[in-house]
């Protein structure tokens, strides 16, 4: 079996049961609609917004993870993460 599609093939055993927890979400228009108009805000030809996006996708990811208890994050490490996404923000990382 090709590495590409081994690889893909476990990603999709890993992730099935959250795909399927999160369908009714994930086929929401108006969920897509709504990351899609804050992503539109910003301007990724540049480097800053290219920042700004993905601190975007980081704070969700990370409110995922803590909200739906796939990562026990305690408030120390909340506030960690946080000030690693702002200091990436601002180009100190």
């Amino acid at each position: 079996m090709n590495l590409c599609i081994s690889v893909t093939c476990r990603l999709i055993i890993t992730f099935k049961p959250f795909l399927e927890f999160y369908r009714p979400v994930r086929n929401s228009c108006s969920t897509r609609e709504w990351y899609r108009e804050r992503i539109a805000k910003l301007d990724t030809s540049t480097e800053v917004g290219r920042r700004a996006r993905l601190v975007f996708f980081a704070t969700e990811g990370a409110f995922i993870l803590r909200a739906f208890g796939f990562m026990n994050i305690d408030q120390q490490e909340w506030d960690e993460i946080f000030t690693d996404i702002e200091m990436f923000l601002s180009a100190k990382i």
